[in-house]
């Protein structure tokens, strides 16, 4: 088990956080389509649409995704909600708006309202010990490991799909590995890699747990729990665990496909559908249904307006500071704007959810090739739509000794990756999102790159070698310390 040396890293600053308020909608319960002018971005509706149309099919070609679908939202009202490209290439299946995907990590924030939604019936509260409801897990004797913890990712808890019993077996046919009970049990085997509370990790752990949480406390599996309390109310009737056998009634779902060879193959399936992401990233859905949560989320359908402003506030940790991170949502913003959002990965599919307060604006997209960068075409949209550009990124001169300070394999506590010197420039390495970008030096011991990634990295300041790092991808702000050297850079 690797053992995080934490409190060095409260040694490292992190960017300012922009406050992003709630902009919550109080109209009517269901949407309605219509045509008004945009005040907040001066583009009408019709002009935005075709923009958008524009950014996404080039984006789409230039990143090779076969299909995207997307729905946006003003408030009530749908401005776009339309697929591009193919859902199945095999078969010439186009995308379209109801096209179902695989969700990955937007099944946290559907997670995070099922839990809410116990919290308001008083079935659960979020300071209790998670020993009240799985006493027969280890872990579960820290009493510092409560449900808040695991809701903001402060449990220190790792992912569970690093656990060496797990290894090998992401496209097996045996599903028994896969069961959530199973991997409860393993996670509870566990020990944090932190103290509960003073630091923040991403896991797939967390969310695991608190599927395993609600089961214990209804008497129904987590998948009944949400069709009854979430998907049946708000009419989401394709949302569902992937692992659920598909029905004849069932609409379309895309085909997951992965960059091989610098070809499009499709990308197995197995075990990655499975009830072992049950909580974290077990659940399809289509982006319609998506937006739909969102809205609904920010009316205060779902949970209540109290529980809301608990789901998007910061969690202040031990360690001296407040991640932007809530309960299954971010608050990091999006293309300069603030947003409560989140991404997912999962097999052959990327997938971004997000609400923009400010405009009272919904984004859902969903694509079908692993590791895209479809956050990237979701951050032009923005852009397109307030007539702004990506702010500049400068190339400053960069030292000997900064490069050899700040070259070295780091670990967060979710990835572990390098960043490797090259001919005089440093790399960010970091397989697991299948990313090796250049980093340009902005100065005072900070990067940034210029690819479609938009990465950020801050390295401490102190000594002639950078013991820690914060850095910035995606929706997601973490915290890592040197675990070695760089090693060779790859090619």
């Amino acid at each position: 088990m690797r053992q995080l040396s934490w409190r060095a890293l409260s040694q490292v600053g992190a960017w300012s956080l922009v406050a992003a308020g709630t902009g919550c909608s109080h109209h009517a319960s269901v949407l309605t389509s219509g045509r008004p002018t945009s005040a907040a971005t001066g583009i009408s509706d019709a002009r935005l649409a075709g923009l958008v149309d524009s950014i996404v099919d080039l984006g789409r070609r230039e990143f090779r995704i076969p299909g995207v679908s997307l729905v946006i939202l003003r408030g009530h009202t749908v401005v776009l909600s339309k697929g591009y490209g193919m859902a199945d290439l095999a078969s010439r299946t186009p995308a379209s708006d109801t096209t179902v995907y695989q969700v990955g990590s937007l099944s946290k924030p559907i997670t995070a309202g099922a839990i809410m939604t116990l919290v308001e019936a008083g079935k659960v509260r979020l300071d209790d010990a998670l020993s009240r409801y799985l006493p027969e897990l280890p872990v579960a004797r820290d009493s510092a490991l409560r449900i808040r913890t695991l809701l903001a990712q402060t449990s220190g808890l790792r992912t569970w799909d690093d656990l060496p019993e797990l290894q090998g077996h992401g496209f097996s046919s045996d599903t028994s590995e896969f069961r959530l009970a199973h991997i409860v049990t393993l996670i509870g085997r566990e020990h944090p890699l932190f103290p509960p509370g003073s630091w923040w990790s991403y896991s797939n752990s967390n969310y695991t747990l608190l599927a395993a949480v609600i089961e214990r406390s209804t008497g129904v599996t987590y998948d009944d729990y949400l069709r009854q309390t979430i998907f049946t109310p708000l009419g989401m009737r394709s949302t569902r665990s992937c692992a659920r056998p598909r029905t004849p009634s069932e609409l379309a779902r895309a085909v997951g496909y992965q960059l091989v060879s610098d070809s499009l193959a499709v990308y197995p399936a197995g075990g990655f559908e499975q009830p072992g992401m049950t909580g974290a990233g077990g659940l399809c859905s289509s982006v319609v249904e998506l937006a739909a949560f969102m809205r609904a989320l920010m009316d205060e359908r779902v949970v209540s307006r109290r529980s809301v402003h608990q789901m998007i506030a910061p969690q202040s940790v031990g360690g001296g500071f407040t991640p932007p991170y809530g309960f299954g949502l971010s608050l990091l913003p999006l293309a300069e704007q603030p947003a409560i959002w989140h991404t997912g990965v999962k097999g052959g599919f990327m997938s971004v959810l997000a609400y923009l307060p400010d405009q009272d604006i919904v984004i859902a997209a969903a694509g079908n090739r692993r590791l895209a960068p479809l956050v990237a075409i979701v951050r032009r949209v923005v852009r397109g739509m307030f007539s702004s550009t990506r702010p500049a990124v400068s190339d400053l001169p960069l030292s000997t000794a900064e490069i050899e300070r700040d070259a070295g394999t780091y670990d967060d506590a979710m990835f572990t990756f390098r960043i490797v010197a090259d001919s005089g420039v440093l790399y960010a390495d970091i397989p697991p999102m299948g990313v090796r970008e250049r980093l340009l030096y902005q100065g005072g011991h900070e990067f940034a790159a210029a690819g479609p990634s938009e990465l950020r990295f801050r390295f401490d300041s102190a000594g002639t070698e950078a013991l820690t790092v914060v850095w910035e991808r995606a929706e997601l702000r973490a915290f890592g310390r040197r675990v070695g050297p760089a090693g060779a850079a790859p090619r």
